[in-house]
């Protein structure tokens, strides 16, 4: 189902895996996730995307994900480290930086729900979003699969993508589909 619904919210008529993994933040994780945009992490470029956060535990509303809302328009910003908030994938000053967010919030339209198991909140990879840390009592797991549609291209960078795709430089040229083994077709309107 997810992504038929990929398809749905992109207006493609394929929809490829680009990648997933498990989010996981044990109890007392006080430490938030910074706001970002994921899109300018990736060697990606093109709009039809979409990022699905699968909730695996109940998430309170103010430990959950939480966007600006119509920020996926753009512009990209300059992606961070989140440790040390270094430029390492964009030279410095070649994107603009992230907004003080979190002390601006009354300028922003903030989006965040409290969500159960199974609940899944889809969103570009552009939309700027972020999250808090978790309470002592819950641990905060949630699946995220990603999905690409029709106009995705292969964008190689000069630095280490997050996450990497070792070789696939050598077999998909910039600009190309991602047409590789690595991105499966999981859904077609055919």
């Amino acid at each position: 189902a997810l992504p038929a619904a990929a398809g749905l919210l992109t207006g493609s008529k394929t929809i490829r895996l680009y990648h997933d993994h498990m989010l996981t933040k044990e109890p007392l994780t006080r430490a938030p996730t910074p706001w970002h945009q994921d899109q300018p992490y990736y060697n990606v470029e093109g709009e039809q995307n979409v990022s699905m956060w699968i909730a695996v535990d109940p998430v309170r509303r103010h430990s959950t994900l939480e966007f600006v809302a119509g920020s996926h328009r753009g512009p990209w910003l300059m992606p961070r480290s989140f440790m040390d908030s270094q430029a390492k994938w964009f030279p410095e000053g070649s994107l603009a930086d992230l907004p003080d967010i979190d002390a601006q919030r009354d300028r922003h339209r903030m989006l965040g729900w409290e969500i159960e198991p199974g609940d899944v909140v889809c969103f570009h990879m552009l939309e700027l979003h972020a999250s808090a840390g978790v309470d002592g009592d819950r641990r905060r797991r949630v699946f995220s699969g990603r999905f690409l549609g029709d106009d995705m291209r292969h964008a190689p960078r000069a630095w280490i993508t997050s996450p990497e795709f070792p070789g696939l430089a050598e077999r998909l040229p910039a600009g190309a589909p991602m047409d590789d083994p690595l991105f499966p077709v999981l859904w077609s309107a055919a």
